[in-house]
Protein backbone atom coordinates (compact mmCIF):
# COMPACT_ATOMS: atom_id res chain seq x y z
CA UNK A 1 0.00 0.00 0.00
CA UNK A 2 2.78 2.44 1.19
CA UNK A 3 4.49 1.86 -2.20
CA UNK A 4 1.10 2.27 -4.56
CA UNK A 5 0.81 5.57 -2.84
CA UNK A 6 4.83 6.43 -3.04
CA UNK A 7 4.65 5.60 -6.76
CA UNK A 8 1.39 7.88 -7.06
CA UNK A 9 2.89 10.80 -5.58
CA UNK A 10 5.90 10.49 -7.60
CA UNK A 11 3.75 10.43 -11.27
CA UNK A 12 1.50 13.15 -9.82
CA UNK A 13 5.05 14.67 -8.72
CA UNK A 14 6.45 14.41 -12.28
CA UNK A 15 2.93 15.70 -14.00
CA UNK A 16 3.11 18.94 -11.79
CA UNK A 17 7.28 19.08 -13.05
CA UNK A 18 6.71 19.18 -16.42
CA UNK A 19 3.57 21.41 -16.51
CA UNK A 20 5.55 24.08 -14.25
CA UNK A 21 8.54 24.02 -17.10
CA UNK A 22 5.71 24.31 -20.11
CA UNK A 23 4.03 27.39 -17.49
CA UNK A 24 7.66 29.10 -17.44
CA UNK A 25 8.12 28.99 -21.22
CA UNK A 26 4.70 30.40 -21.74
CA UNK A 27 5.52 33.29 -19.05
CA UNK A 28 8.00 34.74 -21.44
CA UNK A 29 5.05 35.42 -24.03
CA UNK A 30 2.11 36.41 -21.51
CA UNK A 31 1.93 37.26 -17.94
CA UNK A 32 -0.82 35.50 -16.04
CA UNK A 33 -1.86 35.78 -12.49
CA UNK A 34 -4.77 33.10 -10.58
CA UNK A 35 -5.98 33.86 -7.02
CA UNK A 36 -8.58 33.26 -4.14
CA UNK A 37 -9.87 35.69 -2.34
CA UNK A 38 -12.14 35.43 0.66
CA UNK A 39 -13.80 38.36 2.13
CA UNK A 40 -15.91 38.09 5.55
CA UNK A 41 -17.93 41.73 6.11
CA UNK A 42 -19.69 42.25 9.37
CA UNK A 43 -20.94 45.81 10.41
CA UNK A 44 -18.18 47.06 11.83
CA UNK A 45 -14.88 44.59 11.05
CA UNK A 46 -13.92 42.86 7.84
CA UNK A 47 -11.40 39.85 6.76
CA UNK A 48 -10.21 39.28 3.95
CA UNK A 49 -8.22 36.50 2.80
CA UNK A 50 -5.70 36.15 -0.55
CA UNK A 51 -3.72 33.83 -2.10
CA UNK A 52 -2.38 34.49 -5.70
CA UNK A 53 0.34 32.92 -8.15
CA UNK A 54 1.71 35.64 -10.44
CA UNK A 55 3.99 34.34 -13.56
CA UNK A 56 6.19 35.90 -16.06
CA UNK A 57 9.24 36.12 -17.43
CA UNK A 58 10.77 32.83 -16.32
CA UNK A 59 9.67 34.21 -12.64
CA UNK A 60 6.61 32.68 -10.54
CA UNK A 61 5.84 35.10 -7.71
CA UNK A 62 3.45 33.49 -4.91
CA UNK A 63 1.88 35.46 -1.94
CA UNK A 64 -0.64 35.01 1.05
CA UNK A 65 -2.12 38.16 2.29
CA UNK A 66 -4.05 38.80 5.34
CA UNK A 67 -6.09 41.75 6.04
CA UNK A 68 -8.34 43.10 9.14
CA UNK A 69 -10.29 46.21 8.98
CA UNK A 70 -12.43 47.78 11.76
CA UNK A 71 -14.57 51.07 11.06
CA UNK A 72 -17.44 52.79 12.11
CA UNK A 73 -20.12 50.83 9.96
CA UNK A 74 -19.05 48.87 7.00
CA UNK A 75 -20.03 49.87 3.40
CA UNK A 76 -23.70 48.63 2.48
CA UNK A 77 -22.59 47.86 -1.11
CA UNK A 78 -19.71 45.19 1.19
CA UNK A 79 -21.03 41.69 0.99
CA UNK A 80 -18.87 38.36 2.07
CA UNK A 81 -17.62 36.40 -1.12
CA UNK A 82 -15.37 33.90 -2.27
CA UNK A 83 -14.20 34.10 -5.43
CA UNK A 84 -11.25 32.80 -7.65
CA UNK A 85 -9.72 35.67 -10.06
CA UNK A 86 -7.47 35.16 -13.03
CA UNK A 87 -6.09 37.98 -15.31
CA UNK A 88 -3.57 37.34 -18.21
CA UNK A 89 -1.59 40.18 -20.66
CA UNK A 90 1.90 40.69 -22.51
CA UNK A 91 5.03 39.34 -20.67
CA UNK A 92 6.23 41.73 -17.99
CA UNK A 93 9.93 41.75 -17.17
CA UNK A 94 9.74 43.95 -14.46
CA UNK A 95 7.06 42.40 -12.38
CA UNK A 96 6.62 40.31 -10.04
CA UNK A 97 9.77 42.61 -8.24
CA UNK A 98 11.65 41.18 -5.20
CA UNK A 99 9.31 39.43 -2.67
CA UNK A 100 10.94 41.06 0.17
CA UNK A 101 11.25 45.23 0.17
CA UNK A 102 12.53 46.25 3.51
CA UNK A 103 10.54 48.44 5.00
CA UNK A 104 10.94 49.99 8.95
CA UNK A 105 8.74 52.68 8.84
CA UNK A 106 6.80 53.78 12.82
CA UNK A 107 4.91 56.69 13.06
CA UNK A 108 1.79 57.92 16.04
CA UNK A 109 -0.30 55.90 13.13
CA UNK A 110 1.62 53.31 11.61
CA UNK A 111 4.20 50.70 12.02
CA UNK A 112 5.34 49.10 8.61
CA UNK A 113 8.27 46.64 8.90
CA UNK A 114 9.44 43.46 7.20
CA UNK A 115 11.99 40.82 6.96
CA UNK A 116 13.78 38.84 4.50
CA UNK A 117 15.90 38.02 2.22
CA UNK A 118 16.47 38.85 -1.76
CA UNK A 119 19.38 36.66 -3.16
CA UNK A 120 18.80 37.50 -7.24
CA UNK A 121 17.37 34.17 -8.13
CA UNK A 122 15.12 33.77 -5.50
CA UNK A 123 13.30 36.27 -2.61
CA UNK A 124 11.64 35.69 0.29
CA UNK A 125 9.79 38.39 2.72
CA UNK A 126 7.39 38.49 5.58
CA UNK A 127 5.78 42.21 5.86
CA UNK A 128 3.36 43.30 8.59
CA UNK A 129 1.80 46.56 9.04
CA UNK A 130 -0.67 48.28 11.49
CA UNK A 131 -2.35 51.07 11.15
CA UNK A 132 -5.03 53.14 13.11
CA UNK A 133 -6.72 56.55 13.82
CA UNK A 134 -9.03 57.26 16.15
CA UNK A 135 -11.91 54.29 16.27
CA UNK A 136 -10.39 53.08 12.77
CA UNK A 137 -7.94 50.64 12.68
CA UNK A 138 -6.00 48.13 9.92
CA UNK A 139 -3.89 45.20 10.02
CA UNK A 140 -2.32 43.64 7.39
CA UNK A 141 0.06 40.16 7.15
CA UNK A 142 1.53 38.85 3.65
CA UNK A 143 4.25 36.34 3.27
CA UNK A 144 5.55 35.89 -0.50
CA UNK A 145 8.38 34.45 -2.52
CA UNK A 146 9.27 34.59 -6.10
CA UNK A 147 11.75 31.83 -7.50
CA UNK A 148 12.45 31.11 -11.41
CA UNK A 149 9.65 28.23 -12.12
CA UNK A 150 13.14 25.73 -13.28
CA UNK A 151 13.54 25.32 -9.65
CA UNK A 152 9.97 24.54 -8.29
CA UNK A 153 10.27 22.14 -11.34
CA UNK A 154 13.50 21.03 -9.88
CA UNK A 155 11.99 20.36 -6.47
CA UNK A 156 8.89 18.61 -7.81
CA UNK A 157 11.63 15.75 -9.72
CA UNK A 158 13.03 15.02 -6.74
CA UNK A 159 10.35 11.92 -5.78
CA UNK A 160 10.22 10.99 -9.36
CA UNK A 161 14.20 10.87 -9.22
CA UNK A 162 14.19 8.10 -6.08
CA UNK A 163 10.90 6.33 -7.96
CA UNK A 164 13.50 5.58 -11.10
CA UNK A 165 16.19 4.94 -9.00
CA UNK A 166 14.34 2.13 -7.07
CA UNK A 167 12.75 0.82 -10.22
CA UNK A 168 16.09 0.36 -11.65
CA UNK A 169 17.88 -1.58 -8.55
CA UNK A 170 14.93 -3.56 -8.65
CA UNK A 171 15.26 -4.51 -11.99
CA UNK A 172 18.79 -5.30 -11.82
CA UNK A 173 18.11 -7.32 -8.33
CA UNK A 174 16.01 -9.29 -10.27
CA UNK A 175 18.44 -9.63 -13.30
CA UNK A 176 21.36 -10.97 -11.41
CA UNK A 177 19.06 -13.14 -9.22
CA UNK A 178 17.83 -14.86 -12.18
CA UNK A 179 21.27 -15.00 -13.73
CA UNK A 180 22.90 -16.89 -10.80
CA UNK A 181 24.62 -13.88 -9.96
CA UNK A 182 25.50 -12.37 -6.37
CA UNK A 183 23.35 -9.25 -6.25
CA UNK A 184 25.77 -7.29 -4.51
CA UNK A 185 28.94 -7.17 -6.79
CA UNK A 186 27.09 -9.51 -9.73
CA UNK A 187 29.73 -12.30 -9.31
CA UNK A 188 28.35 -15.81 -11.12
CA UNK A 189 27.27 -17.80 -8.11
CA UNK A 190 26.07 -20.98 -10.12
CA UNK A 191 29.34 -22.99 -8.70
CA UNK A 192 28.98 -21.37 -5.25
CA UNK A 193 27.03 -22.86 -2.21
CA UNK A 194 27.21 -20.41 0.84
CA UNK A 195 28.42 -17.08 0.48
CA UNK A 196 29.95 -15.11 -2.82
CA UNK A 197 33.72 -15.42 -3.30
CA UNK A 198 33.85 -11.89 -4.57
CA UNK A 199 32.30 -9.96 -1.79
CA UNK A 200 31.48 -13.02 0.96
CA UNK A 201 28.01 -11.96 1.17
CA UNK A 202 25.27 -15.30 1.89
CA UNK A 203 24.28 -16.51 -0.57
CA UNK A 204 20.79 -17.90 1.03
CA UNK A 205 20.23 -14.46 1.91
CA UNK A 206 20.41 -13.43 -1.27
CA UNK A 207 17.24 -15.80 -2.95
CA UNK A 208 19.67 -16.82 -5.36
CA UNK A 209 19.54 -20.20 -7.30
CA UNK A 210 22.38 -21.85 -7.33
CA UNK A 211 24.06 -25.49 -7.83
CA UNK A 212 23.19 -28.41 -5.70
Amino acid sequence: MRRWIFNFVSVLSLVLAMGMLVWGVRSYFRLESIGKVIDVVEEHDELEREWFAYSTCGRLYVASNWTQYHYDKADPLSKTHRNWIYQSGPANSTWPGPANVPRNRVTANVRDRSRGFDVRIISMGHRTMNWSSGTLWTNFSTWAIRLPHWMVALVLLILPAIAWRRTMKARKRRKRIEGGRCIHCGYDLRESFESCPECGKPIAAEGVKVSS
